[in-house]
């Protein structure tokens, strides 16, 4: 199992999200193509694309889990990152 997954995996498992649905997380970036491919990066961080059901209230409880200076990022030095919904589709100079 690649680092990013058992990252998610871990995260998946102590997050509670309020209600009874799951939350959908849309991963984007190089934590992405690890999690489809045998390719490896040493990246900080997993992106996952801020969509409607990542209120500022999921978004906060997230990031206090998994995110920058968490026990969970620096067990596997990896922090999760919410990337806003228009972000990625900026045009790059």
């Amino acid at each position: 199992m690649a680092l990013i997954e058992e990252f998610l995996t871990e995260l998946d498992r102590r997050w509670k999200p309020d209600g009874e649905g799951k939350i959908r997380l849309p991963v984007i970036g190089s934590a992405a193509i690890m999690l489809q491919t045998d390719y490896v990066r040493g990246t900080k961080d997993g992106d996952i694309l801020e969509t409607q059901q990542i209120t500022a209230e999921v978004k906060a409880k997230l990031l206090a889990v998994g995110g920058k200076e968490t026990e969970l990022s620096r067990r596997f030095r990896i922090y999760l990152d919410v990337v806003l919904n228009g972000l990625p589709f900026l045009p790059h100079r």
